[in-house]
């Protein structure tokens, strides 16, 4: 594929981004990540990001997978679980069910519109 205009460079760099996003969690944060300040990005968001890539793949060569994340309170799990990777899965898997499970129902609610 030979790109002429800065329009084709445009869509590609646009698909090349949406291809990433599609293949590894912090990408797709990062992709759908919709404040104007940018989103910060620690050792264990790295860390459970690729813990959770790492899983997806398991479960897609039918592996049995559980994960279990235990980070201090407001370390973004529930962003980076119970919204953004349940999105996440959903387009990686359109015809499977998801469910959310919270300690309360008005914490799994939020959760659920997010994602």
């Amino acid at each position: 594929m030979k790109i002429t205009t800065q329009e084709e460079l445009d869509e590609y760099k646009k698909a090349v981004i949406q291809r990433n996003a599609r293949e590894k969690h912090l990408n797709f944060i990062n992709y759908c990540w919709n404040k104007k300040t940018p989103y910060q990005i620690g050792r264990h968001t790295r860390t459970i990001c690729h813990l959770l890539d790492q899983a997806i793949e398991d479960l897609k060569n039918g592996k049995s997978t559980y994960l279990c994340v235990e980070v201090h309170p407001r370390a973004g799990k529930s962003e980076i679980l119970s919204q953004k990777e349940t999105a996440h899965f959903i387009g990686q898997f359109p015809d499977s069910d998801v469910m959310i499970c919270c300690y309360n129902s008005a914490l799994a609610e939020k959760n659920s519109r997010y994602a």
